[in-house]
């Protein structure tokens, strides 16, 4: 997406967390606040700087309970 659409990385995050809530017609998805349908990863490092750390996330939190927890 960065390099067909000319994205800005912090773009190309939003569009696969808030921008996709809008368009599912879930308002709430992609954000952080009481009652969104959220899942978190957390990594550490920057992912602006690299994507690929995205795909082995370092704490996952899915439904409230802790999957994974590498910190």
């Amino acid at each position: 997406m960065m390099q067909m659409a000319q994205m800005q990385p912090i773009d190309v995050l939003r569009s696969a967390t808030l921008k996709a809530g809008r368009h599912l017609n879930i308002p709430l998805l992609g954000t952080l606040q009481p009652g969104a349908p959220a899942d978190i990863i957390a990594v550490k490092g920057n992912p602006m700087h690299a994507f690929k750390i995205l795909e082995y996330p370092d704490l996952v939190i899915s439904g409230g309970e802790i999957v994974v927890n590498n910190f």
